[in-house]
């Protein structure tokens, strides 16, 4: 899977349900987070898996990932 067929994945389930990856990190750090968390839940689906995984692990949303977590570390 490329990175843009994951940023235009949709999210089959869950609060962020039928918004695209994309759509779901632009909405807010929290967004981000729930992608990071999601992504390494042992019940998600393989494909919604890999999608997150190949999202999350592009460099600039790898960046942009680890300064939100950064951020709410020092909160």
């Amino acid at each position: 899977m490329t990175f843009e067929e994951a940023s235009t994945y949709y999210m089959p389930l869950g609060k962020y349900r039928d918004q695209t990856l994309e759509q779901v990190a632009a909405s807010s750090a929290a967004g981000l987070k729930y992608l990071d968390w999601i992504g390494d839940q042992p019940w998600l689906d393989p494909t919604t898996k890999e999608a997150v995984h190949r999202y999350l692990e592009e460099p600039a949303i790898a960046k942009e990932l680890e300064g939100v977590i950064g951020e709410s570390e020092e909160a």
